[in-house]
C-alpha cells in the first residue's frame, strides 16, 4: 500500500467514526488536566483503545498512550497524535 492510499484509509476510517472522537474530544475539553498530569484523559485513550480492541502501551512520557494499529513493518506508517 503507498503512503497516498494509507492516507485515504485513514482519513475514511476517522470520517466514519467523527461522531464518537467528537465525544471523546468535548469530554477532554470539559475536563481539562494540566500536561504531564493527564491520568484521566490517559484511562479515557485506554478504555477507547480496549473497546477498539487493540493493544497498547501506556505509561509513554508520563501519561502517554501508544497503540498499534496493524502490525506491518514493510510499508508506510503514520502516526496520529493528540493534544490541545
Amino acid at each position: 500500500m503507498s503512503a497516498e492510499e494509507l492516507k485515504w484509509k485513514v482519513c475514511k476510517a476517522i470520517r466514519k467514526r467523527a461522531k464518537e472522537i467528537t465525544q471523546i474530544g468535548d469530554h477532554i475539553f470539559k475536563h481539562p488536566e494540566l500536561g504531564f498530569k493527564e491520568f484521566e484523559t490517559a484511562k479515557l485513550v485506554q478504555h477507547t483503545f480496549k473497546d477498539l480492541r487493540l493493544s497498547y502501551e501506556s505509561e509513554v512520557a508520563i501519561t502517554g498512550v501508544i497503540a498499534d494499529l496493524g502490525g506491518n513493518t514493510n510499508g508506510p506508517t503514520i502516526g496520529v497524535m493528540g493534544g490541545a
